[in-house]
């Protein structure tokens, strides 16, 4: 099943009690919490605190909450990060700012999920060239690529190495993640009933997240091409494959012969779809993952998880 990471919400109905002590100006205490003054320029603009690893600010009559709710609940964000933890973590947030998370709207959300696999990440990742009309960002750490990533207005998707991002040597851990803003949520229809953090109390709304998840990943154009369809294209087919499988050839046909590189993107996209076509990468795995989630989430039925929540 999905796991939610990070998320940026707000509130304006933060506790009555929090809005009293910022009448003072400087630096006050709430329950175990120091808030500190943020100043731009001479300007006070706010007051925030960090309750570990989350941050909360407070804007005249704005509560603002960010960070990620799997770190918050297990320290870390690559094990499996299961619909009771979520509960959890989401309820013990909510009890320190009197109800006022779990009512807050959701403006940026990160939800993924972490493969362990018998081969190395990069064979995935390392694959996809496009998505949406949108050509791959590689990412990058000290010189290393450890990823693949598109941009888009309202969201993003990416993939990559979490052995390397969470320095564990001894797996091969791959994370799918989306990240998408409040405005994609409010625009998607499949994605409606997701408004507020109290809507990822829903094992109804965790799925439509998934099923987002598995969508946006069958969209990614990957080069699986494989010796066997080398075998089948023309001597210019295998020349175009050739040098656009060639980082240092495409940046150079890209910046001096454009036209001449879109031609040969378009046919290099062609012969790269047809090749997917009998190569689902990960999808399977992906399926195999939800399948496995659900039969372990819903042994609880939903009586049971609101009074989890009750308690």
């Amino acid at each position: 099943m999905i796991g939610i990471d990070y998320v940026r919400s707000y509130t304006t109905n933060p506790p009555t009690t929090l809005i009293v002590l910022s009448r003072g100006g400087g630096c006050f205490l709430y329950k175990g919490l120091t808030f500190l003054p943020q100043y731009k320029t001479e300007n006070r603009i706010s007051f925030s605190c960090m309750y570990d690893n989350f941050r909360i600010s407070l804007d005249t009559d704005r509560l603002y909450f960010q960070g990620s709710l799997h770190k918050f609940c297990k320290g870390e964000n690559y094990s499996q990060f299961t619909f009771f933890e979520l509960i959890e973590a989401i309820k013990r947030i909510d009890e320190k700012f009197e109800g006022s998370f779990s009512n807050s709207k959701i403006t940026l959300l990160e939800y993924g999920i972490n493969l362990k696999l018998d081969y190395n990440p990069a064979n995935e990742y390392s694959s996809w060239e496009m998505y949406s009309s949108k050509e791959v960002t590689k990412m990058i750490h000290h010189g290393k690529v450890y990823g693949s990533k598109f941009y888009l207005s309202q969201h993003t998707i990416k993939g990559y190495d979490k052995t390397f991002e969470s320095k564990l040597s001894d797996q091969n851990v791959l994370r799918i993640e989306c990240m998408v803003k409040g405005a994609y949520l409010q625009s998607t229809k499949r994605l409606h009933s997701i408004r507020c953090i109290t809507d990822l109390l829903s094992l109804n709304n965790l799925q439509l997240l998934n099923e987002d998840l598995k969508m946006k990943y069958k969209k990614i154009i990957r080069d699986t091409i494989k010796y066997e369809d080398l075998d089948k294209l023309s001597v210019t087919e295998l020349k175009i494959i050739s040098a656009m499988r060639d980082s240092v050839v495409e940046k150079l046909l890209k910046k001096k012969y454009k036209e001449t590189y879109k031609k040969n993107r378009r046919t290099y996209l062609k012969v790269v779809k047809e090749s997917q076509k009998t190569n689902e990468g990960i999808y399977p795995l992906l399926q195999s993952e939800e399948l496995e989630s659900v039969k372990r989430e819903k042994t609880e039925e939903s009586d049971s998880i609101k009074k989890r929540w009750q308690k």
